[in-house]
This record gives structure tokens, C-alpha cells and sequence, in this order.
């Protein structure tokens, strides 16, 4: 046999891919876009995977003799034949048609927007149920939570900049839950209103088929060929139901925490302008605390010092310290250096 290879027509698209697939069944570690494919003499083909060669050799329609050969030389066998039959392509997924109603889909959607509605809401109402009705309030509630006075039991001031941290942090996740509740509500608003009118005619078309009309488009789906008509309609019939049940519970939702939303906005509001107003007293308070102890041993540096003071003496005995620069300290509490002048 000769090792003349020509490129495969298009026409032998189907043939190679039913070889594959039957190649690929034997080798299950084999993937398909691992191997290659040429045509030698009809109905002979070259697969190269790595580290061997086979050579396929169709028998009719529905065959394949499949053996492992010398790369260099396709006519010599390595191994015995085995005979297969083609693996058939794999089913294609079922097309839905567009004129039926998902149920099973649409419910997973509601189900999924009303846990998110839900668990939202709860989020939020538990962040806020503190918060004060007054900013004033709500500064004195979270100043409560870190105080200035504070001491440990060295009667050192505690440092609350890491409870301070996650206080800020806190409102900064509470403004991002209060925007997405505000979108969720847009987006479950919106899907009700675009489904209740699927919803209501696939009710309509429900109780068309029931009634036997003779248009082709009541046929429901003949999936389940020889079961009861009246049981695959019963079934049909009691998911619709269970889906209107589930998209007036999500309209509710809505319709319930609609009104919260804006008293959950003044609340994070008063929060959210309380915690800033908190963090820089907070602030204030740890600056003028740090600057009166730096001002205290600033004023402790001007006392002449026992170096000085012996050094100045010896000078005077000679008559000289008047020669000598003087320190100049800058006015009393400023925490600028002194000079000698």
C-alpha cells in the first residue's frame, strides 16, 4: 500500500469523525483532538496519536478495522486487527421550542431572586437595627464603642484604631448591600413584569389543549408518547401552578420591603456621616493626647543640663562665657527646635 496522502475531502468529514469517535471509545485516554487524521488509499486512514500509528480501514457503512502499524511503513502490522462497529454521532441536545414555557427554569430564576431579596433585606436590616434616629445620637452610640477615656490596667490610653478600622469598614459594606438591594429590587421588578404575561398565556395554552382545539400549535409535547394525555397535562398544569404561587410570593417580597428601602437609606445615612464624624474625633482626641505629652517633654528640654552647667561655670572663672552663643528657645509650648545666637 502506498503512503500517497491526499487532503480529505469534505465530503469525508463524516467518515473520519465516525472513525474517531470509535478510535477514541477503545483509547478512552485518548482525546479526539489529539490524534491525526490523513487519508492513504481509499478506505484507508493514517491516526497518529503519540508515540504510535494505526491504520483504519472502513468495511462498508457501519465498520472499521482498526490495527497498530510501523510509522514508517502503513502496510506492516504490529499488532492483530480488531473489526469494530462505528460509533454513531451523539444525540443532539433537544431544541426547546421557543413557544413553550420553561417552567422548570423560570422557577429556579424566581426561587434565585427571592433568596438573594431575602437574604439581602435581612443583611441590611441587621446592620441597621442599631443605628440611631439622630446623628448626635448615633456619634455618641459609636463613640460609646471606643471611648478616649479609655485605660488598660497599666493605666495606659487604649488604642482603638483597630476597633475603628473595622467600625469604617462595617459602613462601607452596609453602602454596598444597600446598592444591591437596590438593584435586585429593579431586576425582580422587572422579570415580574416580563414574565406574568408568559406566565398567563402559557396558562391560555394550557387550557387550549385541554379543550381539544385543532390548531397543530395546542399538540402538547409528544415526549411522552403513550402516557395518559390527561396525567402529562395534569403534571404541566401543576407546575404552572406552583410557579404562579412562587412568582406572587417574590411580587410580595417586593411589594414588602419596597417601603424599608428608604428607611434603610436614612438609616445607613446617619451611620455612615456618624462613623466619620466618630473616626476624626477619634482623631483629634489621639493628636492633641500625642502633642500635649510631646509639648510636656519639649518644656522639660530647656532645663539647662549638668554638662552645660559645669561647662558655663569654668567659663565664667576665666571670663569668657560672654563670648559664647547662647541657646534661644523659641516661645513656650511651640515644639520648634532652639538655636544658638
Amino acid at each position: 500500500m502506498s503512503e500517497n496522502i491526499i487532503t480529505i475531502p469534505d465530503t469525508d468529514t463524516e467518515r473520519v469523525a465516525a472513525i474517531l469517535r470509535t478510535f477514541c471509545r477503545d483509547h478512552d485516554r485518548v482525546r479526539p483532538e489529539a490524534v491525526t487524521v490523513t487519508a492513504l488509499e481509499p478506505p484507508h486512514y493514517r491516526l497518529d496519536v503519540e508515540g504510535a500509528t494505526f491504520r483504519a480501514t472502513l468495511l462498508g457503512a457501519d465498520s472499521v478495522v482498526l490495527v497498530q502499524v510501523d510509522p514508517a511503513d502503513t502496510s506492516v502490522d504490529l499488532a492483530p486487527t480488531v473489526t469494530r462497529r462505528l460509533v454513531a454521532p451523539p444525540e443532539p441536545p433537544p431544541v426547546p421550542d421557543p413557544g413553550l414555557f420553561d417552567v422548570n427554569a423560570e422557577r429556579r430564576r424566581v426561587l434565585g431572586l427571592l433568596d438573594q431579596l431575602r437574604h439581602l433585606s435581612e443583611r441590611i436590616r441587621l446592620a441597621t437595627r442599631q443605628v440611631s434616629t439622630s446623628r448626635s445620637d448615633e456619634v455618641a452610640r459609636l463613640s460609646s464603642l471606643a471611648p478616649t477615656d479609655a485605660v488598660d490596667s497599666g493605666y495606659r490610653p487604649v488604642d482603638h484604631s483597630i476597633t475603628l478600622r473595622q467600625m469604617a469598614r462595617t459602613s462601607v459594606e452596609t453602602v454596598a448591600l444597600l446598592a444591591d438591594l437596590r438593584r435586585l429590587l429593579g431586576e425582580a421588578e422587572t422579570y415580574h413584569r416580563a414574565t406574568s404575561p408568559r406566565l398567563r398565556d402559557a396558562l391560555v395554552a394550557l387550557a387550549t389543549a385541554r379543550s381539544g382545539a385543532d390548531s397543530l400549535s395546542a399538540v402538547p409535547s409528544l415526549a411522552s408518547l403513550g402516557e395518559v394525555t390527561a396525567d402529562r397535562f395534569s403534571q404541566h398544569e401543576v407546575n404552572l401552578d406552583d410557579l404562579t404561587d412562587k412568582l406572587d410570593v417574590l411580587a410580595r417580597a417586593v411589594e414588602e420591603v419596597s417601603p424599608l428601602v428608604a428607611r434603610f437609606e436614612e438609616a445607613v445615612r446617619i451611620h455612615v456621616a456618624a462613623m466619620l464624624e466618630t473616626a476624626r474625633r477619634a482623631a483629634c482626641h489621639t493628636a492633641t493626647a500625642t502633642l500635649t505629652r510631646l509639648r510636656a517633654q519639649a518644656a522639660a528640654l530647656r532645663v539647662e543640663t549638668e554638662a552645660e552647667a559645669l561647662a558655663r561655670d569654668a567659663a565664667e572663672r576665666l571670663d569668657v562665657a560672654g563670648s559664647v552663643p547662647r541657646i534661644i528657645w523659641p516661645t513656650p509650648g511651640s515644639l520648634e527646635p532652639p538655636k544658638l545666637g
